[in-house]
């Protein structure tokens, strides 16, 4: 029969057992991963290929005709001569093929055959050529380009974070603000964010040194938008809303005079289109078929989620440009 000291003892090896080969555990998994099963290889059709190429191309607002076939001696491949207008980089549309395809289905080969000019490119998959094209800028050809100056509202209703991500949006637009104590401190924040401010004119001022109301005096309009202009010192223009009391007041035009006097536009907001996912068409559609008005307007909220839709408009050549440069285009002051 064994001691109880020996049984202690054995007790204590295997504690110290156990523990020795859990640490050796870890440590051959920190310095020997296991390797990775290798994934499946996967082989496209020339057919798939050609589709994913040529949508990838078309995504760039690409016509028919800067593509052409060229033929190859072996007929299975096909083979493109892509005409490019100067205004988007080979490099871009290079990106959006690569994007196009998964790393187990395709390798794209590039190969830069004159600086910013001709680059061919092939689509290979399971070591089978699939694709080829080459790639040249044209000075002769150009895309269908319209452009519009972006308004972002309701930004006050953001929280932090949101706020943040929206000044983060590497996109040109301006931020509309109605005159307040907490509007005027976040119109500095725009400003040093590289964003531009606007300011809005209605009947939902609250603060009294920022309110203006369609019966007062000429004294007090002159006090109230000095106020408001020392407060929003960068704002490149005034936006005044049509439905409110002031549009048909008797102060509009020595509103409108006080602005003038120091060089900044009052623009109505009927030049404004205001667009609402719920009753507009489509995005694109709806920015495709923007004519006479050169301002587009979305809530915050809603413009955080069209980041994708507003990349995907860009890239076809629809140019989201500043507000002021917009507003500069057009004769839609008062």
């Amino acid at each position: 029969m064994r001691s109880p000291e020996l049984k202690k003892n054995l007790v204590i090896i295997l504690f110290i057992s156990a523990i020795v080969l859990i640490l050796l555990n870890v440590a051959v998994n920190k310095y020997f991963p296991p390797i990775p099963p290798e994934e499946p290889l996967i082989e496209i059709t020339a057919t798939d290929a050609d589709t994913r190429f040529r949508q990838a191309i078309m995504n760039y607002g690409f016509e028919e005709g800067w593509i052409a076939s060229k033929k190859e001696t072996d007929p299975s491949i096909y083979s493109y001569r892509v005409e490019v207008p100067p205004d988007i980089p080979i490099a871009l549309l290079v990106k959006e093929i690569r994007n196009s395809f998964k790393n187990e289905e395709a390798e794209i080969l590039v190969e830069e055959k004159k600086v910013n000019g001709i680059n061919s490119l092939s689509i290979v998959s399971n070591g089978h050529i699939k694709l080829k094209s080459e790639f040249f800028y044209s000075k002769d050809i150009s895309r269908k380009s319209k452009h519009a100056g972006t308004l972002i509202l309701n930004s006050e209703e953001l929280s932090p974070d949101e706020m943040n991500a929206l000044l983060r949006i590497p996109e040109h637009y301006g931020v509309v603000l109605t005159p307040s104590k907490n509007s005027a401190l976040l119109a500095r924040k725009v400003s040093e964010s590289g964003k531009e401010v606007i300011v809005l004119l209605n009947d939902e001022i609250g603060e009294l040194e920022f309110k203006l109301g369609p019966d007062f005096s000429k004294g007090r309009v002159k006090d109230v938008m000095r106020t408001i202009v020392g407060n929003y010192p960068k704002a490149v223009f005034y936006l005044l809303d049509e439905s409110s009391s002031l549009f048909e007041s008797t102060i509009k035009e020595q509103i409108t005079g006080e602005l003038l006097k120091r060089n900044i536009k009052l623009i109505s907001s009927s030049a404004v289109h205001y667009y609402d996912e719920n009753t507009d068409k489509s995005f694109g559609t709806t920015i495709e078929q923007m004519h006479s008005k050169k301002l587009i307007a979305f809530s915050a909220e809603l413009y955080l989620k069209l980041t994708e839709e507003v990349e995907r408009v860009r890239k076809v050549g629809f140019k989201f440009i500043n507000p002021s440069l917009a507003v500069s285009q057009s004769a839609d002051s008062l």
